[in-house]
């Protein structure tokens, strides 16, 4: 990437560790400085992409007004039940990371996706690991364990999925 074409405030993601920050200019060393929930980070131009905030959805909203109703249109996230932990699904530019890095970014995508459905109320979610050797699905069976919230999580599609049913 071309540091020269970011803006101050672009939001960025770094590559390799997917984390998201803020473009804040570029360092004398040549390196891009990116606020990270506000520590900086330098890091090489090829390490950097623009951030692609997830796809939303248009909803009409009506707001009551003392006289009449005036209808404002706001953007709200699409959020869906389903969380796939496939690192070619879930951050594709990390695939070829170290596998302690990928391990790392998928238990803290789903912890961040079972901590909404338990905010929104939802009663069944699902968490595709797939089948592989198992580290994924052993992982998330310990993570689940750390959560009161949960009821039952089954296994679903012959083991490459579990159904979480949340309290």
């Amino acid at each position: 990437m071309n540091l020269k074409e970011l803006w101050i405030g672009d939001e960025v993601v770094l590559i390799k560790s997917g984390r998201i920050g803020k473009f804040e200019g570029i360092h004398s060393s040549g390196k891009a400085r990116i606020n990270i929930q506000g520590q900086m980070v330098l890091s090489h131009a090829n390490n950097i992409e623009i951030y692609a905030a997830p796809e939303e959805e248009d909803i009409l909203l009506l707001f009551p007004d003392e006289t009449e109703h005036v209808e404002k249109s706001i953007q709200i996230p699409k959020w869906k039940d389903t969380i796939d932990l496939h690192i070619d699904k879930l951050a594709p530019h990390m695939e070829h990371n170290a596998p302690a890095t990928i391990l790392e970014f998928q238990l803290r995508k789903c912890k961040e996706f079972l901590q909404v459905a338990i905010d929104k109320k939802v009663t069944i979610v699902h968490i595709i690991h797939g089948k592989g050797n198992g580290v994924l699905r052993e992982a998330v069976l310990h993570l689940l364990k750390d959560y009161s919230e949960i009821r039952y999580a089954l296994p679903e599609k012959n083991g490459g999925s579990l159904e979480v049913w949340l309290y």
